[in-house]
């Protein structure tokens, strides 16, 4: 099975811009005209292939990713990774910069996870599943189409500002490890 973890961080642009746009993702010193997103500045390594090795699963290329001004002046940047939470990259982007959020959900959306800084990394976890299905029923059209545009979308960004559901804590004593190691699909939502 190969499911998708579908990631949205919410940061400043001076944060994207230094610890997530990459010119040389490949370390070979070949510059590209438009940046990759990476993990690798993330952590001082030098190419995708040596994060994938010593850190951890890269983003999926394969569907896109994006980045962008949103009209309050922070960036989204959005993209998949296949299988895990890039749970590494999540509490070490946090740990940089305080005021990151990063929104992650497995590819059958039944919760989604939202990871931030409130004297330590917090996990915040909403349920979705029946609501996002109903939305993304009459929204159908438009939510097929975003897959469509390769920029490491998902129907679940533009749902959940419509979404009626509470967000609840999940605390973790153990630094997230319910997500290392672990495919997405098999990490259960605690609360049904």
């Amino acid at each position: 099975m190969s499911n998708y973890v579908w990631n949205k961080v919410v940061c400043s642009k001076d944060t994207c811009e230094k610890y997530f746009l990459d010119y040389d993702p490949f370390g070979d010193g070949q510059l590209r005209e438009v940046p990759y997103i990476t993990f690798n500045k993330l952590f001082g390594v030098k190419s995708l292939d040596a994060y994938d090795k010593s850190i951890g699963r890269t983003i999926s290329y394969s569907w896109g990713t994006s980045y962008k001004e949103t009209e309050n002046g922070l960036y989204e940047i959005k993209f998949a990774i296949r299988w895990d939470y890039p749970i590494q990259a999540i509490k070490q982007a946090i740990e940089l910069d305080n005021s990151l959020v990063w929104y992650a959900v497995e590819e059958n959306v039944i919760y989604v996870s939202r990871f931030y800084w409130d004297n330590g990394i917090k996990e915040d976890v909403v349920f979705v599943e029946d609501e996002y299905y109903e939305w993304s029923m009459k929204n159908a059209e438009f939510d097929n189409s975003i897959l469509d545009r390769d920029e490491g979308d998902d129907g679940i960004w533009y749902f959940l500002p419509t979404a009626t559901l509470k967000w609840r804590n999940w605390e973790s004593k153990d630094g997230f490890k319910r997500y290392e190691n672990v495919p997405a699909y098999d990490v259960r939502y605690p609360w049904l």
